[in-house]
């Protein structure tokens, strides 16, 4: 079953706002989650949650105690998002204790998992809550690879633009290219769709368009699959300059597909997928914040383009053997303790 999106935000002041609203996001759930009981859902049924976070564990957590030991569902949890920025816990991270303190207590005598698809998430939960995390394949395989096509390089920014995903660092490095006489041979297909708060991005999208660059190609509305699976079998390169306090941990859809796809990629240094660059696929890292850095960065991507292409398709096959959607089920699966056909072994 479906349930309601989250209350909007309250429109209270900031400080009110931080501790209304995730409370509002809980109590909209949970009262949602009341509509499920033991007639509906009992212990041969899991309950799986694809972003459990600050906003929703603890109505899960209060649904699920809801429920008498033997005769309760299992619950698994999907933990997508970290709560550490520069090395530290977030302030929104205190909402997870309460949550975590319940479910603990809960899985002595209930069936509760928590999953995640990065290794490095799983050692940040750590720090909240005893019970394992175990760490799942990343479904996302939507493009065969493809040879890229010759001539100019045409690089992809794929996604919703916005400051957390770097986009007005490619645009300052587009401009700096530009600005240098160096962007020859490279065109750009960039999708700035925003969401999410405005911040510096709005600018940075109308600083291209003063440009008005002919290998510039801005995409300002949401793209259909098929669409988003042509540019990116389209592509030569992929560009994901993703803000390193807010991916070290975290993982990318976009990268995944990149990869799957057998393209080359440029990502930020000490992120996840700078990480997983290392074993698979290829491409070039720059440093978080350096627009310079990630001017050189497409420069390179153009001159050793062969290279790095012919690297990245013999990988796409390794990568996709252990991400893709078929074994993300068998995993899930697994880690919720249940058989093929929906019983506990």
């Amino acid at each position: 079953p479906f349930f309601a999106a989250a209350p909007r935000p309250s429109g209270l002041p900031r400080p009110l706002a931080f501790f209304i609203d995730p409370f509002r996001a809980n109590r909209a759930l949970l009262a949602d989650l009341g509509r499920l009981g033991p007639e509906q859902l009992g212990p041969g049924c899991t309950v799986f949650v694809g972003n459990a976070d600050d906003r929703n564990m603890t109505a899960l957590a209060l649904w699920l105690r809801r429920f008498p030991p033997g005769k309760a569902p299992g619950l698994v949890l999907f933990v997508r998002f970290s709560y550490f920025r520069g090395g530290r816990r977030t302030r929104q991270s205190m909402f997870l204790y309460p949550a975590f303190r319940l479910l603990e207590r809960l899985a002595a005598s209930r069936r509760v998992r928590l999953v995640t698809d990065s290794d490095r998430l799983a050692e940040e939960y750590k720090a909240f809550t005893s019970l394992p995390v175990s760490v799942l394949p990343i479904p996302h395989t939507a493009v065969r690879p493809s040879p890229p096509a010759a001539g100019t390089l045409d690089v992809l920014s794929p996604g919703a633009a916005r400051d957390n995903k770097g986009f007005p660092l490619l645009a300052e490095a587009i401009r700096l290219l530009h600005a240098s006489g160096r962007l020859g041979g490279l065109n750009f297909t960039l999708q700035c769709n925003t969401s999410g708060p405005a911040g510096r991005t709005p600018a940075a999208v109308a600083m291209l368009k003063s440009l008005a660059l002919p290998c510039v190609r801005l995409v300002e509305r949401p793209v259909t699959a098929e669409e988003y699976e042509g540019m990116l079998a389209s592509a030569g390169a992929v560009i994901i300059p993703y803000v390193l306090d807010e991916y070290r941990a975290a993982t990318s859809g976009v990268f995944t597909e990149a990869l799957a796809a057998g393209k080359p990629v440029a990502v930020t240094v000490g992120t996840w997928m700078a990480a997983q660059l290392e074993r698979f696929g290829a491409g070039v890292t720059f440093p978080d914040g350096d627009a310079a850095a990630l001017a050189g960065a497409l420069l390179r991507l153009k001159e050793e383009r062969e290279a790095l292409a012919a690297r990245a398709a013999g990988s796409a096959q390794a990568w996709t053997a252990y991400h893709n959607p078929s074994n993300f089920i068998k995993e899930l699966v697994r880690a919720a303790g249940m058989t093929a056909d929906g019983e506990r072994p």
